[in-house]
């Protein structure tokens, strides 16, 4: 998830967009493997995103221009 946030200065509407394919990408696997023999489910945390953009926008708000 860490790799998502760090795309440079893309939009926050972007980086959801991201964040949404590749969670849509990890269902989309679950689905395929749903007789797999022991296959784990997979998942992004959606909490654990907002948090983490939310702290992303706020220090960008709070550094210093330039």
């Amino acid at each position: 998830m860490e790799r998502l946030l760090n795309q440079g200065n893309a939009p926050v509407w972007e980086q959801v967009a991201r964040f949404a394919q590749a969670r849509h990408r990890l269902i989309l696997d679950n689905i395929a493997n749903v007789d797999t023999p022991d296959y784990r489910q997979k998942d992004l945390s959606v909490e654990k995103f907002q948090s983490m953009l939310r702290e992303r926008i706020e220090a960008r708000r709070s550094a210093p221009p330039g």
